[in-house]
């Protein structure tokens, strides 16, 4: 285990991991970051992390957490510019993407069809951990999975569901059952068969599932909900959905 002292903004490794907070160059490194002991301790049951950031008051207290891992330690006030939390926990883990292109044959799996908002995102990965679906698909446009915000909501199940990405015209031509979640023209959800392999597609918060997605899906689901409520969480929704699904 070897440990190194970073006391100076103006270190190397202090500007290469505060990068991290900014979209493009999570992609260009093709790395993430997570925040907390109780994630890093999950992640690293399915990963080796390529980073670690310790704040120097918690050395000790992530010893035994840490093992014989190789680490960096910041003071507080540069630790707490490389993190994205109000009430950093002290311990940034930084991990390979996880994401793969859609590929699959058989299995049934929710789409999100530009999800715009992180917390919903990862709200929605970890509801399809818990009901053990066979993975989540994130469209072109849909809110980045690698913001702090939808990791810390995923709650580590982003390292447990199978992550892929996959643009709307190629959903549109693949060949699995597509189901779609709409108010208009559609069934309450308990009369419909879910059983065999199959796409559920969860809209946009504002906008709901697009037109093209709409003219190509093999059936509309609904919720039924009191008639003075316009609509449900995009998260809950998905909650709903995927507990239908896992039958």
């Amino acid at each position: 285990m070897e440990k190194m002292f970073i006391q100076s903004k103006d270190n190397k490794y202090y500007k290469y991991l505060k990068k991290f907070l900014q979209k493009k160059y999570r992609y260009e490194e093709n790395l993430f970051l997570v925040e907390g002991p109780i994630v890093f301790k999950e992640a690293i049951k399915y990963m080796t992390p390529s980073y670690i950031a310790i704040r120097d008051d918690k050395e000790e207290q992530y010893k035994d957490l840490l093992g014989d891992r190789d680490y960096f330690i910041f003071p507080s006030h540069l630790f707490n510019k490389i993190s994205d939390s109000q009430s950093p926990q002290g311990i940034i883990s930084y991990f390979p993407m996880v994401h793969k292109k859609f590929q699959e044959k058989s299995g049934k799996f929710l789409y999100l069809d530009k999800i715009s908002d992180a917390g919903n995102m990862g709200t929605i990965i970890r509801t399809a951990d818990a009901f053990n679906l066979s993975g989540v698909i994130i469209s072109e446009y849909s809110c980045d999975i690698y913001n702090p915000k939808t990791i810390r909501a995923t709650m580590a199940s982003i390292f447990r569901v199978p992550i892929y990405f996959l643009k709307e015209d190629e959903l549109i031509k693949n060949n699995f059952k597509i189901i779609v979640s709409a108010l208009e023209d559609s069934k309450p959800i308990k009369e419909c068969d879910l059983s065999g392999d199959l796409i559920l597609v969860i809209g946009n918060e504002a906008h709901g599932v697009s037109q093209k997605i709409l003219e190509r899906a093999n059936l509309k689901v609904k919720i039924p909900i009191r008639d003075s409520v316009d609509s449900l969480n995009a998260g809950v929704a998905a909650g709903i959905f995927a507990y239908e699904m896992s039958k």
